[in-house]
């Protein structure tokens, strides 16, 4: 129930923001601005575990992670009308892995 009510909330804030640069959202531009952010991620992680090379998880890789759970659970997932973020966000294996590093280590 709290996540669902997160997932909402978070939703809601996002829309928020969004509405307040101008009324129009299209949305393919939108899903495709995150692909290529995401494909900017994965490039910067490379071949390392951790991004910038490092011997552990920094903050950046747990701000990451933040996002790439949200969209990657399954539990959170279900009520969404739409899950293209999702599944853009799947098919990148470097975030994908390095989101599960994260949950081995600490969940």
């Amino acid at each position: 129930m709290v996540q669902v009510a997160l997932a909402r909330e978070l939703r809601a804030a996002a829309e928020s923001e969004l509405l307040r640069l101008g009324q129009v959202i299209d949305a393919k531009a939108l899903i495709r601005e995150a692909d290529e952010a995401f494909a900017a991620l994965e490039t910067l992680l490379g071949r390392n575990d951790w991004f910038f090379g490092n011997k552990e998880p920094g903050l950046f890789d747990a701000a990451v992670f933040a996002y790439t759970h949200l969209l990657l659970d399954e539990g959170l997932g279900q009520g969404w009308k739409d899950n293209t973020l999702s599944l853009t966000v799947s098919s990148r294996e470097k975030l994908v892995s390095h989101r599960e590093r994260l949950l081995d280590m600490y969940f």
